[in-house]
């Protein structure tokens, strides 16, 4: 399925008039985060935290975007605690934020190899709504088609935590 995303059918070398291809305005991300609670203070015995992630840019300029993302956790928070399994609420998340391509180049005639950094403010959904900052960069290959693929880290030293982000997004 990767091949499918990552080698389509057409090319960047194609020449369109701007008419016939309009430039893409939104990108929308459908992923996963892996994220690891407790990480910078006492990451002993954490488990991963399985979440969906979802993210809807605008695309201001070719390389400023303005995100807003959501995160839903799949599964509760666990951590090891005398060799036993202690689970607790995870809440989703919601942020916004901008993000910037620091570095792009061409890796065929129809990808391109991307860097994005995002720096974000987020809450938590919960009684008490915490606002929270965290800083994501992600390494993303898109197609001509505007088709990509990502993988990625955030984190957030307020919450605690470290994640592992990957999915696929597409460009309209």
């Amino acid at each position: 399925m990767c091949l499918l995303i990552l080698c389509p059918s057409s090319s960047y070398a194609q020449d369109q008039s701007p008419q016939e291809k309009p430039t893409p305005i939104w990108e929308v991300s459908f992923g996963t985060n892996q994220l690891f609670e407790g990480w910078f203070r006492d990451s002993t015995g954490v488990l991963p935290t399985t979440s969906a992630l979802i993210i809807n840019e605008w695309l201001i300029t070719d390389r400023i975007s303005l995100g807003l993302a959501f995160n839903l956790p799949m599964v509760p928070s666990r951590k090891v605690v005398d060799g036993k399994i202690s689970e607790s609420y995870s809440a989703p998340a919601v942020l916004i934020g901008p993000a910037v391509d620091l570095l792009r180049f061409s890796i065929s005639k129809r990808a391109i190899f991307k860097t994005q950094f995002s720096l974000l403010i987020g809450s938590v959904i919960k009684d008490e709504m915490p606002i929270f900052p965290l800083g994501a960069l992600r390494l993303k290959i898109e197609t001509a088609e505007k088709s990509g693929v990502y993988i990625g880290v955030s984190a957030s030293l307020a919450v605690d935590s470290i994640g592992l982000i990957y999915g696929v997004s597409h460009r309209f």
